[in-house]
């Protein structure tokens, strides 16, 4: 006898996973290309089989360490700037490239605008802009003319790869530094997404990496805009990539372009480790809303929302968010509106120890 047989598996309290590719945007202008396009690369040899070594190329390099350190690239390639521009517009899509987290002019400083415009409001990605080197010379003014805000950091000063024969001694931004550090801690160490990749622990940039410059402790205050005392002047931080002694060269920032206040604690989203926490639950709000679109907005879906988003949070509470709280708002009948509001922990940025010396309580015989 025929038959029919239809089963109905309820998934709705199971939540999404988000990707843990990191994925970094490097575009590279080459006359002698004829197709534009956009390429996905996951390892070196995907690298050396798609393009042959351009060892003087600072936008081969930036490819080529970061998927060293464990690092996804996707490479745009173009003959010219404008049709590179082309490509940089497709970026601008979330639904298109969702793990896409870094965006680098790949040392092409005249993109820069057309990134900015294109990507500026983009808000789950972080621009990494290269500058002319020559400002590396005036710690105290370096910032002048930079982009600022949340979604922009910068890292100085350039730096050649002085232990790689390959690439050796050619200039390249501070940012691969801080790129490589990220790899190196999130893949190497196995460290989630939100861990700085700064300081001594986590900050050691990549191998070979020498700085430019050795910038004094007081140059390394005016890049960060802090006083003698760490606290907070006017201005657009710079996060500092210095050599300490038998440590090697570390990334010893973790601030956004976001201006400063004088006197005033650094707000979360000027604290760059803090914007990955934020990065992460813009994918996974942009994936989940997706996955909710053209359901019955009924109350039981906002409980859903709710459940999911709560699961999501699990991870980060106390050990990087100390609440997540969700709301729903009321509005059309097709319209599903809600407000998830995140406490970040922020991140140590100044530290202040005292050392006290007091009289010894043990009493004394005198003759």
């Amino acid at each position: 006898m025929a038959q029919l047989i239809i089963k109905e598996d309820d998934k709705t309290s199971s939540p999404l996973k988000l990707s843990s590719e990191v994925l970094v945007f490097v575009p590279i202008v080459d006359e002698a290309l004829t197709d534009d396009a956009l390429t996905k690369l996951e390892s070196v040899n995907d690298l050396l089989n798609h393009r042959q070594a351009e060892n003087k190329n600072v936008a081969y390099i930036i490819a080529h360490r970061c998927l060293t350190y464990g690092l996804h690239v996707l490479l745009g390639e173009a003959s010219n700037n404008a049709k590179m521009e082309t490509l940089i517009e497709k970026l601008g899509d979330q639904d298109a490239y969702p793990t896409l987290r870094f965006v680098t002019d790949g040392g092409y400083t005249d993109l820069n605008e057309k990134i900015k415009a294109i990507l500026g409001d983009r808000p789950d990605v972080l621009l990494l802009l290269d500058y002319d080197a020559d400002k590396d010379k005036n710690p105290s003014t370096l910032s002048q003319g930079l982009a600022t805000g949340r979604n922009y950091s910068y890292f100085a000063p350039h730096g050649t790869l002085t232990a790689l024969n390959d690439f050796k001694d050619t200039p390249v931004p501070g940012y691969l530094a801080y790129l490589c550090a990220f790899g190196k801690s999130i893949v190497d160490s196995g460290n989630p997404n939100y861990i700085a990749p700064a300081g001594l622990t986590y900050g050691i940039a990549l191998d070979g990496f020498k700085p430019t410059i050795a910038y004094s402790k007081a140059e390394r205050l005016a890049l960060e805009c802090k006083d003698a005392e760490g606290v907070p002047t006017v201005g657009t931080p710079i996060n500092p990539i210095v050599e300490l002694g038998n440590y090697g060269v570390v990334i010893w920032g973790n601030a956004t372009a976001e201006i400063s206040q004088a006197g005033k604690e650094r707000k979360s989203s000027s604290i760059l480790s803090n914007r990955h926490i934020s990065y992460d639950f813009l994918k996974y709000l942009n994936a989940l809303g997706n996955d909710l679109m053209f359901r019955q907005n009924s109350s039981s879906l906002f409980t859903e929302f709710r459940t999911k988003v709560i699961q999501f949070a699990s991870p980060y509470l106390e050990s990087a968010i100390e609440s997540c709280n969700i709301y729903k708002v009321p509005t059309s009948r097709t319209t599903f509106s809600a407000i998830v509001e995140i406490a970040e922990i922020g991140a140590v940025d100044v530290i202040k120890l005292n050392l006290n010396l007091v009289d010894s309580s043990v009493a004394t015989n005198e003759e």
